[in-house]
């Protein structure tokens, strides 16, 4: 017989047709697109391929950084890349001799106009169905010069008229931390930049704008692009500012904030003269010029005679009249009133961004922060100026009960701290420190960025001393409140206006790194707290006799229409206590504890940010132990 044999049979293989995804189809893919934020398309998006690279082209900036924490290795290898890039942030701050931080600057002013005009002779487009991938992708991303934020610190005053600024600049962001008076030619910087669209100009105060701001030479035909004008803290003259409307149509953003009298002699100003500010003045000249700015404000902090300070209200009513469609409000603190309160909430579909600034008026700003009972302060009585009656516009004592959980949702908040209080009450202070941490973390859980900080300087008078406030950032002046925040991407705490990270020690901070949370660290935080118990015991005691004032039956400061969420109330019952900093740092010692895990930029200085443990390491390289 035969032997049997079993014939494996091979399946025959299947052929399957491809159709296209829809993520390879470019009009689908031009839709999706625009609804991602910069951040995606460029660390994710740009990545996938050649194509999706070209598609976003337009939607990508690039951006050239360069950080005075980096010191000069960093500024020789950063500086080429200017060239090409369609912004440049510059930050040059600290409290050290100038040879350390201005050296590099004034390296980078020295060579910055060699490698622009060197790379425009380089940057012709690269078109060539033959040139290489890294031709045709440095082509992609080189573009002129729009944008260039600088924040300078122990900078000659000279230099900033001098700075070799790029012709192609649309917005120039200039932050000065300077305590030498200023003579700013900002009629100079329109004059050189002929493409200008945004200016800000920021100084604590101490800072001139001389004029004109037109030169004589300017065809008076040929109108300016300027859309927005931020000048905080300046003195001018206001002619200078009324000439300049007259060839700024396109103006939509107007903020002279605090303006102030001079602070330099006669003798270095115009002849003869004296600067004075009249508001009224002002907006007869624009109403004559049909002006319809988004955004308005001005606030003069020393009124002139010809001015009438008192009536800062009014002032207000006659801006929303010539800017019926305004939704942004940039308000003088002296204008805050019950009345514009209520207003707010009348209208609060349609304002969609408030902006407050400080005024020097209100000097008895400890009442609301310096005791422990923020949540309950029945109304503004304690914070007027006025001994008659408070901002009521009437003699009654009727409590103003404003919403405090009105943010409840919000997203970012930028904050300055000022402390004019000569000492009295400093911010400084751990439980003002403990009740600002504290009262965000609770109201305010979906923060994303905060940026707090604090003047180089400020005074409570043009005529009164200066001081220098500041934030307490130790373990117990409650930064660990902020674990609380899990959506918490970006913080920039500037605790003072000395050097990154002075007086800290890397156990303030160790807790929101990684490696926090091990037992070393663990130990290291319970060593600390034992020495809180001193404190802890006064605390005590001051809470009983909190507890039998008067202060805990006042009326809640929440509006009637806005109902009372009992949860949040009853989180913010200990706002202000050592014991629950105390709290916070003994819950960390769980197994598996991790916060801020979303944290990415973290800077405790007007830095850029960088990764907590990166900073940390950067600061205390000598305490820095292996945390990855």
């Amino acid at each position: 017989m035969w032997p049997s044999f079993t014939i494996r049979r091979h399946p025959r293989p299947t052929f399957f047709k491809w159709h296209p995804l829809s993520l390879n189809v470019p009009e689908i893919l031009e839709l999706i697109f625009p609804y991602l934020d910069a951040s995606t398309l460029c660390h994710t998006v740009c990545l996938v391929s050649r194509q999706w690279l070209q598609m976003n082209q337009d939607r990508v900036t690039r951006e050239v950084v360069w950080d005075y924490c980096w010191k000069d290795p960093k500024l020789f290898s950063t500086l080429p890349r200017v060239v090409g890039a369609e912004r440049i942030r510059c930050i040059v701050e600290g409290d050290e001799p100038d040879d350390v931080f201005n050296k590099p600057v004034q390296k980078l002013m020295k060579d910055y106009q060699y490698h622009y005009h060197n790379g425009v002779r380089r940057q012709q487009p690269q078109q060539s169905m033959y040139g290489s991938r890294r031709q045709v992708t440095q082509w992609v991303f080189e573009r002129p010069l729009k944008e260039m934020s600088l924040t300078l610190c122990l900078f000659s005053p000279e230099e900033f008229n001098k700075f070799p600024y790029s012709p192609t600049l649309t917005t120039l962001k200039i932050e000065m931390g300077h305590s030498t008076k200023i003579l700013f030619n900002l009629g100079t910087i329109l004059e050189a930049l002929p493409f200008l669209e945004h200016f800000h100009g920021l100084k604590g105060e101490g800072w001139h704008l001389s004029g004109p701001w037109i030169s004589q030479n300017h065809d008076r035909r040929k109108p300016l692009r300027l859309k927005t004008l931020d000048i905080y803290y300046a003195s001018f003259w206001q002619e200078d500012l009324g000439d300049l409307l007259t060839i700024t149509p396109d103006l939509k953003v107007l903020k002279p904030v605090g303006v102030t009298t001079s602070h330099f002699a006669p003798s270095s100003l115009r002849e003869g003269e004296d600067i004075t500010y009249n508001r009224r003045q002002l907006f007869q000249h624009l109403k004559t010029l049909s002006f319809t700015p988004s955004t308005f404000h001005f606030s003069i902090s020393s009124y002139s005679p010809d001015d009438d300070g008192n009536d800062d209200e009014r002032f207000n009513q006659m801006a929303r009249e010539l800017c019926p469609g305004l939704s942004e409000w940039s308000l003088w603190s002296p204008v805050v009133t019950p009345t514009l309160l209520r207003e707010l909430q009348t209208l609060r579909n349609v304002v969609t961004r408030l902006e407050l600034s400080w005024a020097d008026e209100i000097m008895q700003i400890q009442d609301m922060i310096g005791g422990m009972d923020l949540h309950r302060r029945a109304s503004f009585r304690s914070l007027s100026f006025h001994d008659d009656y408070a901002w009521t516009g009437s003699q009654s004592q009727e409590s103003i009960r404003p919403g405090i959980w009105a943010c409840r949702k919000l997203r970012v908040l930028e904050m300055e701290v000022r402390d004019h209080n000569g000492g009295e009450v400093q911010v400084v202070l751990p439980v003002l420190s403990q009740i600002l941490f504290g009262y965000l973390s609770r109201v305010c859980p979906k923060l994303e960025k905060i940026d707090i900080r604090v003047p180089w300087y400020c005074s409570g008078s043009m005529h009164g001393p200066s001081y220098s406030p500041g934030l307490c950032t130790q373990l117990y002046g409650g930064l660990c409140f902020l674990s609380r925040l899990t959506e918490l991407r970006m913080l920039r705490v500037c605790p003072n206006s000395l050097a990154e990270g002075y007086n800290a020690n890397r156990i303030d901070f160790a807790w929101m790194t990684p490696g926090g949370n091990t037992e070393k660290e663990r130990r290291k935080r319970r060593v600390m707290m034992a020495g809180w118990k001193g404190m802890l015991a006064q605390e005590e005691l001051l809470e009983d006799d909190r507890l039998q004032s008067s202060a805990v039956r006042e009326p809640l400061l929440v509006s009637e229409t806005v109902p009372v969420e009992p949860e949040i109330f009853e989180l913010l019952k200990d706002l202000g206590r050592l014991s629950e900093v105390k709290a916070v740092l003994e819950g960390m010692d769980k197994e598996g504890f991790r916060c801020l895990q979303q944290l990415t930029h973290f800077s405790l200085g007007p830095t850029l940010g960088q990764r907590p443990q990166d900073v940390l390491k950067r600061l205390f390289p000598q305490k820095f132990l292996h945390i990855k």
